[in-house]
């Protein structure tokens, strides 16, 4: 399609403004000083996909993925700009039509111009045909496909290959207890590394999200007369160690690989742990800084705990900036990068690890980057504690029986997770140098929860203070 013919030029106009309204837009608040169309194909004759390049007045171009389709009546909200003539520009995701097309293509490995649809050896052969249209509450748009698929759209696209899917084709066909990546489509030729627009997994048919899971329990628990012993029992507590198990087993695909670039296993150094605690203090320093600037605007509680964790702010960055020394036989690997209960799809009494974009904070870099496994046990740590508070706040009920569970449900989970790395350079074999690793990479998470909440959610920075508050009792 030609640039005079492409709906993306014709509405280049009214892009931005469409985009700045959806969730999935992440650089809302950036001042726009250019909007271009950096690529374009057409499938089908009418779905057009289109690359949208944004430049700002400060800080790195971004771009996103942008199907269209030409519609006379589109969905509310869909519409993006009138064309000449009455029909509208529209994002083609909530059109069936066009999921159609773009299923088809995904169901035939294939090129068309700088398109390539890929397919993993975990790709059953059957008809890719949409069912329905989801939503992501993050950062993606999803759809539904026949044969048991499920489509993420990737609406924003980092300089650099999508971890989900590196990760995800890495693991098709492994012991992992993860949804098979059946499928995805790639373009070429705008960025160094293709850039993935859509992945296809196979879809986990049932069950409840883990956190969703959780509250349900802690609902429970936490129900007036409920002795409190009961939350640190099998019943309550023995799923977290099967969690631990998965964990474990994940990682040890994950070290597996000798041969795979950027998945080869290299050592936990001394210099990269240096380097690691010094990052992890720059953001402690930025973090305690930003307490203190909110300090005035807190909740009395949380205002008290703050003052007590900026009185020992040089203890909490001495801290941090002391890497932790474990053996030169530990190793660091691919991990999934934002490991929390939200993450793992809890069904027919097992657990299955979603989700391995990494944490979006955070460049795609970054999110590449080899580190310990424990970076994903002390996420899944805090989890635990996140879930313990949030039913508290729901509840009212008794704090001693939550936390019991936190602290039960922690131990179950570590129990887990070691048996299933025994014998493996994933962690470290003397007890002190594992929870001297550990307690590292949970006091990093803390400090980045801080920084979140304080941010976007300020009614829960308890939380984290509460964490930072015994960490450095």
């Amino acid at each position: 399609m030609s640039h005079a013919e492409s709906l993306a030029h014709s509405v280049l106009e009214a892009l931005c403004p469409w985009m700045e309204k959806q969730r999935w837009f992440g650089d809302r608040g950036r001042a726009v000083t250019k909007v271009d169309v950096d690529a374009s194909s057409v499938l089908g004759g009418s779905l057009e996909l289109a690359i949208v390049g944004i430049d700002f007045s400060e800080g790195e171009r971004s771009r996103y993925f942008l199907p269209l389709i030409e519609s006379q009546d589109p969905p509310a909200g869909a519409g993006i700009a009138q064309l000449p003539g009455g029909a509208w520009a529209a994002d083609a995701v909530r059109f069936p039509e066009a999921l159609e097309l773009l299923a088809s293509f995904l169901e035939v490995e294939g090129h068309q111009g700088d398109l390539t649809a890929l397919r993993t050896l975990a790709h059953a052969k059957g008809e890719l045909r949409p069912l329905r249209v989801g939503s992501l509450e993050q950062s993606n748009s999803a759809f539904f496909l026949g044969t048991g698929g499920f489509a993420k759209v990737f609406r924003h696209l980092p300089e650099g290959t999508s971890p989900d899917w590196e990760i995800g084709k890495f693991l098709a066909g492994s012991k992992a207890r993860v949804p098979a990546t059946l499928s995805g489509l790639l373009l070429e030729g705008v960025a160094p590394e293709p850039l993935v627009l859509v992945q296809v997994w196979q879809q986990v048919e049932g069950g409840l999200d883990a956190w969703s899971h959780s509250q349900t329990l802690l609902s429970e628990l936490l129900a007036p007369g409920v002795p409190s012993e009961l939350a640190g029992e099998e019943p309550a507590v023995g799923w977290c160690r099967q969690l631990g198990v998965r964990t474990g087993e994940l990682h040890r695909v994950l070290v597996g690989d000798v041969s795979t670039p950027g998945f080869v296993p290299e050592a936990l150094s001394e210099s990269f742990l240096e380097t690691a605690a010094g990052k992890s203090q720059a953001l402690g320093r930025s973090a305690l800084e930003q307490l203190e600037t909110t300090l005035p605007s807190l909740a009395e509680a949380d205002a008290a705990l703050a003052r007590q964790i900026l009185s020992r702010r040089d203890a909490v960055l001495e801290r941090l900036g002391t890497a932790p020394s474990v053996d030169p036989s530990v190793v660091r690997i691919r991990c999934h990068g934002d490991y929390h209960l939200g993450q793992i799809l809890w069904t027919s009494g097992d657990a299955v690890i979603l989700d391995f974009e990494g944490e979006p904070a955070r460049t795609l870099a970054e999110r590449r980057i080899l580190q310990s496994p424990l970076k994903d046990v002390a996420g899944m740590l805090r989890s635990f504690d996140y879930a313990a508070q949030a039913a508290l706040k729901t509840t009212g009920g008794c704090r001693k029986t939550a936390l019991c569970w936190r602290d039960a449900a922690s131990q179950a989970f570590l129990s887990g997770y070691l048996a299933a790395v025994m014998g493996t350079p994933l962690v470290p074999s003397d007890a002190s140098e594992f929870r001297a690793l550990l307690d590292f990479h949970v006091a990093e998470k803390l400090l980045y929860e801080l920084h979140y909440e304080l941010g976007h959610r300020p009614d829960w920075v308890s939380i984290p203070l509460q964490g930072l508050a015994a960490l450095t009792a």
